[in-house]
């Protein structure tokens, strides 16, 4: 449901219509490979009038996940309690989103044209198949687009190849190499290595996936920008140094002129480029 701060379902369609009229196109995100603990579905601190799994074995949503040690112990993602971890394959997790009635059609048939899969790599195939079926049934052209970190064209997870372009999964990804070959190029300046990770992607994936790749040069689970291309690395460093850590003056102009030039390339790629709000 949409948080009635932000509004309703009506203006949900009346915000869609308005954007397609400028020939913009509204894409979800959606997050099926974990919920809150604090969801209707988990309902671990009982805000919720529904039985979640965590409250009882007979509330419907107790198959979808994976208790170790009822109810306390369970499998979460990444190892987050807060985030407990669905389990994917369970046919009514499945229904509730890619059923006739589901998730994936509810909000096409409302006005959007697509969804962004959060974590695409860690949703099984059987997942990836019926989602495709319901998003193409409800709308041919509606986009589904993956979160793939690496070269989506090979990718090896859950113990197989995955086929996320030639089984007819994803339309297209996030494009993470890209984004590394032009911060990697920018801060380095080597040339040779940015054609070799660039030919490599538009060598390895079909056109119809290049020309609608999500290119990008920072997102919320990467390094800031600036930080990335004028300063010290975050990696590995706690909240608190990246709390009170800041660029100089001079990194942070450095940084701005960097950025254009990476914005350039960005923009000159084949794909769609994506300007991350923060």
């Amino acid at each position: 449901k949409i948080d009635p701060l932000l509004g309703t379902e009506k203006d949900f369609t009346s915000l869609c219509k308005s954007a397609d009229k400028l020939g913009i196109s509204v894409i979800l995100d959606g997050v099926f490979s974990h919920t809150g603990d604090d969801s209707k579905y988990f309902n671990k601190y009982g805000r919720y009038d529904t039985v979640g799994a965590y409250q009882s074995k007979e509330s419907p949503y107790y198959k979808w996940y994976k208790f170790i040690d009822y109810p306390e112990n369970y499998h979460s993602w990444w190892g987050i309690s807060i985030l407990p971890e669905v389990i994917e394959e369970a046919p009514e997790f499945i229904e509730y989103i890619t059923g006739k009635n589901g998730i994936a059609r509810k909000w096409l048939s409302l006005g959007a044209r697509g969804w962004r899969l959060d974590v695409a790599d860690e949703l099984p195939d059987v997942f990836l198949d019926e989602l495709r079926k319901a998003v193409k049934d409800e709308n041919k052209d509606a986009l589904i687009l993956g979160e793939v970190w690496e070269d989506a064209s090979n990718k090896f997870s859950y113990g197989q190849r995955r086929r996320y372009f030639g089984g007819r999964q994803l339309d297209s990804v996030m494009n993470y190499p890209f984004a590394e070959a032009i911060i990697s190029f920018i801060r380095s300046g080597i040339v040779e290595g940015f054609s070799d990770k660039i030919l490599t992607i538009t060598e390895n994936y079909p056109k119809c996936c290049v020309d609608v790749l999500m290119n990008h040069i920072g997102t919320h689970d990467t390094m800031r920008i600036l930080t990335q291309l004028a300063g010290e690395s975050c990696e590995y460093r706690d909240r608190s140094w990246q709390s009170s850590h800041h660029l100089t003056e001079k990194q942070y102009d450095k940084g701005v002129k960097l950025l254009k030039l990476a914005s350039v390339i960005q923009f000159t790629l084949p794909g769609v480029p994506c300007i991350y709000y923060g």
